[in-house]
């Protein structure tokens, strides 16, 4: 047995109507936020792109300049004349250092070698002037020593005084040496 729809008052029809209406509302919404969000998603994916290309093209230029800065050092690094005082100089740096030398690990002896050139030049700077700045000269011998690996503080101290002593003298004699 089937019961026939109650009539609907005026105030139940208006109900249901902004029921419908506001159902419409949710759904019209939903398909405004639907496609407000695909159209923002290629706008993001585009400034995402932009800012990829950016930022590639910045490591890309970091990758240059780093390829560079290789090239150039190893131009630096290239043998240049040495002048017959440097050559004397590393001659008396390297007094007495040989079988240490020879026990480090070969990428520790290139290190070691090219620092002691280094400092060499440096030295041989400072000594060419009429004041000789000693205490120069030690700590450029002291933190070169220092690249040997257990060697003791003290060992450091005395053979960077050593040295510097020998260079001194190696510079008094040669300015009053007379051809």
């Amino acid at each position: 047995m089937q019961i026939p729809p109650a009539k609907k008052s005026e105030g139940e029809k208006q109900l249901e109507q902004a029921e419908v209406e506001n159902q419409k509302g949710i759904e019209n919404q939903e398909i405004i936020e639907d496609l407000g969000a695909k159209q923002e998603k290629p706008v993001q994916s585009a400034e995402q792109d932009l800012e990829k290309q950016k930022e590639e093209s910045r490591l890309t230029e970091n990758a240059r300049k780093a390829a560079s800065k290789a090239k150039t050092k190893k131009e630096d690094s290239k043998p240049t004349a040495k002048s017959e005082n440097q050559i004397e100089i590393e001659k008396i740096m390297s007094h007495g250092l040989e079988d240490l030398y020879k026990n480090l690990p070969e990428n520790r002896q290139i290190e070691f070698k090219q620092k002691g050139e280094e400092n060499a030049k440096k030295i041989e700077i400072l000594m060419s002037g009429v004041k000789v700045q000693v205490k120069k000269i030690v700590d450029l011998l002291r933190n070169w020593l220092k690249m040997l690996p257990g060697v003791n503080k003290y060992f450091l101290e005395q053979e960077s005084k050593l040295k510097a002593t020998k260079l001194l003298d190696y510079k008094k004699d040669k300015d009053n040496f007379i051809p």
